[in-house]
């Protein structure tokens, strides 16, 4: 809804739409700002997540690097023949399969290499379906894409006998 694929779906302009959305951002931002220790004013919480809304459905530049990071590292990752089910969102997962142990060994070796790959594992989905949650930034370059790429080509794809 904030960063849709189509840069002409203008939903978010509609209220129905738009009051939810900015709920959902104010509340996740009072959670962050709390974890870090900070009781944010209530007031002070409205009026930020109001204007950063504002800003984000202004100026599409961030929601437009996004997507290009995701189709990027999607294509990067599809040519290591990597399962990446069904996403349709910046989130991508890379199913590794049923090994539990080696879904935390890449992991390590991933981290030692300096890439945090958030594993998920058994019960949090089918024990058959362990992966690895990769969340795509706007922030992130083609460089840091490519990067990552051939650090998950060295500690998954290698291993699991795709490439």
């Amino acid at each position: 809804m904030l960063y849709p694929e189509d840069a002409e779906d203008g939903r978010i302009h509609e209220t129905a739409f738009a009051q939810p959305a900015l709920f959902a951002v104010e509340y996740a931002l009072w959670e962050l700002w709390r974890t870090f220790g900070v009781e944010p004013d209530v007031m002070m919480v409205v009026a930020a997540m109001h204007k950063s809304l504002v800003v984000a459905t202004r100026d599409s530049a961030l929601r437009d690097k996004l997507w290009e990071n995701v189709r990027h590292l999607r294509k990067n990752l599809e040519a290591l023949n990597l399962d990446l089910g069904e996403s349709a969102s910046q989130i991508i997962p890379v199913i590794i399969g049923s090994n539990g142990e080696q879904l935390i060994s890449m992991a390590l070796a991933a981290l030692k290499r300096g890439l945090f790959l958030q594993p998920i594992d058994f019960p949090a989905v089918q024990a058959h379906a362990r992966r690895f949650r990769i969340a795509v930034s706007a922030q992130l370059t083609r460089e840091d894409i490519d990067e990552a790429s051939n650090i998950i080509e060295d500690v998954i794809a290698r291993p699991l006998g795709r490439v």
